[in-house]
């Protein structure tokens, strides 16, 4: 592609995220604290300049008119990546990534952020499988199952019945299996997947959302923290199952 295609790839990008994110949070009709602060979080993990960010805010507010017209902007976007098809599934993934932080993700935002999907071309059926991978690729890297500091209970405390002392393991155990699951889950597989399988899901997602992989597709420059971002949940759960 010459520089003015991917130049033009990229803004539609920049454009076309943060009008969804707009429209989104006004799917019922009026945009909370909550939705503005998530946003604006998103853009801090991006980095942007404060021109930037100045137009995303300005580009926000347009998405979240009730006049917005959200079939013409996602045909736009398809004519204007038609070049680097992959960015569609980019931006569907950075959607739900973003719209799913603190699981503020509701029943009408799920219809909407469908919706879109569908504009963009993708069965129900991807994207349901999207939705749960994503959630499941969160669910494992806020976990503090992550890390093993748990076992830093002193032995001479007296402050735990053995009852309660075998409850806690039980329940440790419990979480451990529900964060294992959430790891197959979030790289695309069942728990049933050998090693081999494993490997061969990582290494695909890592070649197609490495921040290297979508930057040469046409990402924006300032998006490539969130990729890096998106890229380690890959990452964290298939150390996660790898160490378990």
């Amino acid at each position: 592609m010459t520089k003015d295609e991917f130049k033009k790839i990229r803004e539609s990008f920049f454009n076309t995220i943060f009008v969804l994110l707009g429209h989104i949070a006004n799917c019922d009709g009026y945009v909370n604290r909550e939705e503005i602060k998530r946003t604006r979080s998103y853009m801090e993990k991006m980095q942007l300049s404060p021109h930037c960010k100045q137009q995303a805010i300005k580009l926000f507010r347009t998405g979240s008119n009730p006049q917005f017209n959200i079939v013409e902007t996602l045909e736009i976007f398809k004519d204007d990546v038609a070049k680097s098809p992959r960015i569609t599934e980019v931006l569907l993934v950075y959607l739900i990534s973003v719209a799913t932080v603190d699981g503020l993700l509701v029943d009408k935002e799920i219809k909407l952020v469908r919706r879109v999907a569908s504009i963009l071309g993708y069965s129900s059926l991807i994207f349901e499988h999207m939705l749960k991978m994503i959630t499941a690729q969160d669910k494992i890297y806020r976990s503090p199952g992550n890390t093993d500091s748990s076992s830093s209970t002193n032995d001479s405390s007296n402050s735990f019945s053995e009852k309660n002392k075998t409850e806690t393991g039980n329940q440790r155990k419990q979480n451990s299996a529900e964060l294992l699951e959430s790891a197959y889950g979030a790289l695309g597989v069942n728990m049933d997947a050998d090693k081999t399988e494993v490997k061969k899901a990582y290494r695909k997602l890592v070649n197609q959302y490495h921040p290297d992989k979508v930057q040469g597709q046409g990402l924006p420059p300032e998006f490539i923290n969130a990729a890096t971002e998106y890229f380690k949940r890959i990452h964290t759960a298939y150390e996660y199952i790898s160490n378990h």
